[in-house]
């Protein structure tokens, strides 16, 4: 999966060699991540953020369990989120993505 149609173009004419390699019989490439389940999330990096908030880091670690897909999809754009009313940027958080079906 990639969201760019040109990058898994690409990828296509390296078809036969993926497939070799992997031991498989069918690849898919597709750029419908809504549609194969996948959900991003947000991992904080506590030692970095305990410096920071301090006191404040027990409601951001728990506002930050609460965070949609959708939120860290916007994350991804904006390079900053707003969690438990305090702004985190990329280098307080790292963010993640499995596939929820299956």
């Amino acid at each position: 999966m990639h969201k760019d149609q040109r990058y898994l173009d690409d990828v296509r004419d390296f078809d036969h060699y993926i497939k070799e390699e992997l031991r498989v019989q069918n690849l898919s490439l597709t750029t419908d991540e809504d549609g194969h389940g996948v959900v991003y999330k947000l991992k904080a990096d506590w030692p970095v953020l305990g410096k920071k908030l301090k006191k404040e880091m027990p409601k951001v670690k728990t506002a930050l369990a609460l965070v949609s897909s959708a939120e860290v999809k916007k994350f991804l754009e904006a390079k900053s989120i707003m969690v438990a009313g305090i702004t985190l940027g990329e280098e307080d958080l790292q963010v993640f993505s499995f596939i929820s079906q299956y």
